[in-house]
């Protein structure tokens, strides 16, 4: 009983400094939905985080007609989604957007790809604003970012600027507006 009472008392502190953090460093998150989820998203930790972002992309989901069968969080993708009868695996990723010191600008890193294990990924980039969406299925994904990053034992790392597009990508995205048309698009 006492180590629960502790637990939870070290959880208030860390959530208590981190919202002191974020207003340190001028952070403002406006009072609309976005907001407040996004404010949300960004005082929970790196797995509670994905797992949440999980949950709001299956709602995404199912909110365009589609079946979701979530997984437990712990296998090598996210989710299956049922589009036009076929299954796809689903893996989502998500990032904060953070300052690059030594570049001097913001950014988004999602990490830990694995594109063996997916048909689809789902890009959640959480900003003060609100939450942003990219898709992208796994053969666009090798084609266009697997040969430019090098595949460490955790899977790849895909930096992304504050447009939401990675540098190589000029002036095509790749990864595209998580939509019912694209994500047809992607899975055709």
């Amino acid at each position: 009983m006492a180590t629960l009472a502790l637990f939870n008392r070290a959880k208030k502190q860390n959530l208590a400094f981190k919202k002191k953090a974020f207003s340190e460093r001028g952070y403002k998150f406006p009072s609309s939905e976005g907001g407040r989820v996004a404010r949300e998203l960004h005082y929970l930790d790196k797995d509670a985080r994905g797992r949440m972002c999980e949950f709001i992309v299956a709602e995404e989901f199912r909110g365009m007609g589609y079946e979701v069968e979530m997984l437990n969080g712990y296998g090598q993708y996210d989710m299956n989604v049922f589009i036009r009868g076929r299954k796809y695996r689903v893996e989502v990723k998500s990032s904060l957007i953070f300052h690059a010191k030594r570049k001097s600008y913001n950014a988004y890193c999602m990490s830990s790809i694995k594109p063996q294990h997916f048909d689809l990924v789902v890009f959640v980039f959480v900003s003060p604003t609100g939450l942003t969406y990219k898709i992208m299925n796994q053969k666009s994904f090798l084609k266009h970012f697997a040969k430019l990053f090098a595949c460490r034992q955790e899977g790849y790392s895909i930096p992304f600027s504050i447009q939401y597009r990675n540098k190589y990508e000029y002036n095509k995205s790749y990864a595209l507006e998580l939509t019912k048309e694209n994500l047809i698009a992607v899975c055709a």
